[in-house]
């Protein structure tokens, strides 16, 4: 695969790269992990082949990073080199492609790359989309896709604009490639696909007698056997736990899924979107203008480039995940951030209409990434500050189960005060002589898990999940330490085959800049009912 030389980040650019980098350090440094964070932390302190809910590399590199420290920063090394690597290969593959076009002659722009004050269009979208920076610091299995993604497509760029068939060291990087997206994440099938079609389009059928072919796919398999081993040993819990998550539980609605895109608009930025259509309708105006004219010698490619445009290469690669996920959304069984590797994908396209219209629409331009910037650093603010609003009255003393009207949701709270909370329930936990840490819901055990390790965390409303893989369900007569957030708070589970007793041992308000944003109650829970 060719990486260009030639291509090198003006000083502007480089400072803003800097400045970027040096935001997510600063933000990794101010808040404590996430719920999937922590979450894929534990991966790591519980090694295995593969996992209930994902597969195993966020956990294999997080054991990486694990052996030199157990901070937080090192947690976040992973998204952030990941983060660099993705944008570095965008960048690349930007260059690639817009060569391509340099020769069929459609680039009509001014040559603005050569200007020493520009801040290249594909800098722009990866460093002020507010979800892209989220994913630059703060891991989860969508990371990882981001270089692969890139260096997918610009392998296979490659493999299918060359004289002949593509070379057997091309399909043993095809093969590693696609093996190691497997065993990021389970969406990586999609881009086996598009890189499939893609060649199939660019060499037709003819490919299928290939050996190189054949062993990119060997090596594919063989690089995804740890998930397929994992999951045989577990009764295939995990496909069946994707394929449940994915489906929803709900009735498709067409408001859903225009909803979804309107979150996504708002949480990767409009720039792309409204970049992404004024390409598109370029490239066929360009189209339409070029039928019948001759094409000089200076600027004829290969046939193959003919067949597989810039455009319908790209889209191979991005429209398929976004489409499902659209699609999807209608039963609201997705999350933004399952989209950011379409998004990268998408990139290189929109950045091409992006140098456009900024040469031919500066003020709109100009309008557009304003607001996405304001939406970035009011995102980042929110981060920083542990959200809006705070707890007062009887909110702010409420017990468990409580829900004073006064109380309002605040989802940037959840990321701060967890490792206080844990090491305080350890605490408690020696005081009183209980050996077990416990949670209602799941979705609150993974930063306790985390912050209180090895104290195991069992979860009161188990569904069979990777928790219950971890640290076994309540046993028969056991006694617990359980953990109530004030913004996710549940009746202490005393009605019913549960615990014959809860009572509270005492509360913990967190603060931030001074605002109290939630409270912890700690509760200690005696004798389990329930076999």
């Amino acid at each position: 695969m060719m990486l260009y030389k030639s291509i090198h980040l003006q000083p502007l650019e480089k400072g803003l790269f800097l400045l970027v980098i040096l935001l997510h350090i600063i933000l990794a440094l101010s808040v404590h992990l996430s719920p999937d964070e922590a979450h894929y932390a534990l991966y790591a302190t519980h090694l295995d082949w593969s996992y209930y809910d994902h597969p195993p590399m966020v956990g294999w590199l997080q054991w990486f990073f694990l052996q030199w420290s157990q901070t937080d920063l090192v947690m976040r090394l992973a998204p952030m080199i990941s983060w660099t690597m993705g944008l570095y290969l965008s960048i690349v593959l930007y260059h690639r492609l817009r060569n391509d076009l340099v020769l069929r002659g459609e680039n009509k722009t001014s040559d603005l790359p050569q200007q020493h004050h520009r801040v290249g269009s594909v800098l722009v979208l990866w460093v002020t989309s507010p979800l892209l920076n989220l994913l630059g610091f703060a891991l989860v299995p969508d990371c990882l896709l981001l270089p692969l993604v890139s260096a997918i497509m610009l392998l296979t760029w490659e493999m299918t604009h060359k004289d002949g068939m593509p070379e057997l060291q091309q399909w043993v990087g095809l093969g590693i490639l696609l093996g190691l997206s497997g065993l990021s994440k389970y969406t990586a099938v999609l881009l086996a696909c598009s890189a499939a079609f893609v060649l199939l389009y660019a060499h037709g059928l003819k490919l299928l007698k290939e050996k190189g072919c054949w062993l990119a796919f060997i090596i594919a398999i063989l690089l995804i056997t740890p998930i397929i081993y994992w999951n045989f040993k577990h009764e295939w819990s995990s496909f069946v736990y994707q394929f449940g998550h994915a489906s929803g539980s709900q009735s498709w609605q067409v408001r859903k899924s225009i909803l979804y895109l309107l979150v996504l608009m708002l949480a990767f930025g409009p720039l792309l979107f409204v970049a992404f259509i004024f390409k598109l309708g370029k490239i066929q105006k360009n189209n339409h203008e070029s039928i019948g004219q001759e094409t000089s010698k200076k600027f004829t490619i290969e046939k193959k480039s003919d067949a597989l445009s810039v455009s319908m290469f790209t889209l191979a690669y991005g429209l398929p995940t976004a489409l499902l996920l659209i699609f999807l959304a209608g039963r609201g069984s997705t999350l933004p951030h399952w989209m950011a590797p379409a998004y990268v994908a998408l990139i290189p396209l929109g950045a091409l209409g992006l140098d456009q219209w900024q040469e031919r629409k500066p003020k709109i331009w100009l309008s557009i990434l304003s607001f996405q910037v304001f939406c970035l650093f009011g995102l980042l603010g929110l981060i920083f500050s542990g959200g809006f609003g705070d707890e007062k009255g009887q909110a702010a003393i409420s017990l468990a189960g409580e829900k004073p009207t006064s109380s309002k949701p605040n989802p940037f709270a959840d990321l701060i005060g967890w490792d206080q909370a844990a090491k305080r329930a350890i605490e408690l936990a020696n005081q009183n002589r209980v050996n077990t840490l416990a949670v209602m819901n799941w979705t609150l055990a993974s930063r306790v898990a985390w912050y209180a390790r090895p104290m195991p965390v069992k979860v009161i409303q188990s569904h069979h999940d990777q928790f219950d893989l971890w640290f076994g369900t309540i046993k028969p007569h056991e006694d617990v330490i359980l953990l109530d957030w004030s913004l996710m708070t549940y009746d202490p589970p005393v009605s019913g085959p549960e615990f014959e007793s809860c009572h509270l041992l005492e509360q913990m308000p967190i603060f931030r800049m001074g605002r109290q944003i939630a409270h912890f109650n700690f509760l200690q829970c005696t004798n389990w009912q329930s076999n």
